[in-house]
């Protein structure tokens, strides 16, 4: 995949404030399934 369509990969969002559970639902889902395809799970 191109980078272009992935502008979220290796964002380091570590001690981010203020976000709402609608936005955090998103991100844990894209790191969940991120972390299986390497893993191979």
């Amino acid at each position: 995949m191109p980078i272009a369509d992935r502008p979220y990969e290796h964002m380091n969002i570590t001690g981010v404030k203020g976000l709402i559970q609608a936005e955090i639902a998103p991100i844990k889902a894209l790191v969940t399934v991120e972390w299986r395809v390497k893993y191979q799970i």
